[in-house]
């Protein structure tokens, strides 16, 4: 990709080993640090701050005040992934990527094609995102964390560290994980949830620490989850039990609906 010349507004700082496709557009205010490599037709809005090395795909849109490739801070405790602050990896968006305003996304991140992430998310280091992923507004990916491709994360929500969150996975708001039983009491264990692929977890609920939620699976709203929970059931409750199983349906399947 060549380096071409690009309409600079007010304020606007662009290093010259930066490298920008045709038909990028910057708004008010915008920082391009060294080594960063931006696709044709992406538009940044004012004030966003995108770090070195950050490599954004054709077509994304990045609104105001966003930060991209914030290199992580090396805290020397589980608040933070010692691999991700002992090495250098860029942060890689796809293409056709939605940021919305205020989201901060950390180096070491892979956001995938045509993903969104609303308003004021953060994303942290090591995350990978997988392609078509929706996270809300305020939401949270904690670092090495992995949510996968077309997975549904509402607003307000914590997805905890090395968490995995398989594809087509619906999230609910006020969803809390928790990765630490120990409150940091025995070490820096992480003991992550996972979340197996179709799951439905319902607003405000509560994943205790390395509980895995099955296939198909259904936690109903405002639910305490503190033991796995099987293949294609429902639980609810404090804490979850079961309810009641329900049948598996398949993208594949004849008449189903989406």
């Amino acid at each position: 990709m060549r380096r071409r010349k690009i309409r600079r507004p007010a304020g606007c700082v662009v290093h010259p080993t930066a490298r920008l496709g045709r038909g990028v557009r910057c708004g008010v205010g915008c920082v391009i640090m060294e080594g960063v490599v931006i696709g044709e037709e992406t538009v940044l809005g004012a004030y966003v701050i995108v770090h070195p090395g950050t490599r954004l795909g054709r077509g994304v849109l990045v609104q105001d005040q966003a930060v991209l490739g914030k290199p992580p801070l090396a805290t020397g405790s589980a608040g933070s992934s010692r691999r991700c602050t002992e090495t250098f990896r860029p942060l890689v968006v796809g293409d056709r990527v939605t940021i919305g305003t205020g989201v901060i996304c950390y180096s070491h991140a892979v956001i995938g094609d045509d993903a969104w992430l609303a308003d004021r998310a953060i994303v942290r280091e090591g995350v990978v995102v997988g392609s078509n992923v929706r996270i809300g507004k305020q939401t949270i990916i904690e670092y090495e964390a992995t949510v996968g491709r077309g997975s549904r994360i509402q607003a307000f929500t914590l997805i905890g560290e090395r968490m995995v969150v398989e594809e087509d996975v619906f999230i609910g708001p006020h969803v809390v994980t928790v990765c630490d039983r120990d409150m940091k009491r025995a070490g820096d264990q992480v003991l992550a949830p996972c979340v197996k692929r179709r799951a439905r977890i319902g607003g405000q609920s509560v994943l205790a620490p390395g509980v895995t939620v099955g296939v198909d699976a259904l936690v109903l709203a405002v639910s305490v989850v503190v033991r796995d929970v099987p293949d294609h059931a429902v639980v609810g409750g404090h804490p979850a039990r079961p309810t009641k199983a329900i049948r598996t349906f398949h993208r594949s399947e004849p008449g189903r609906p989406g």
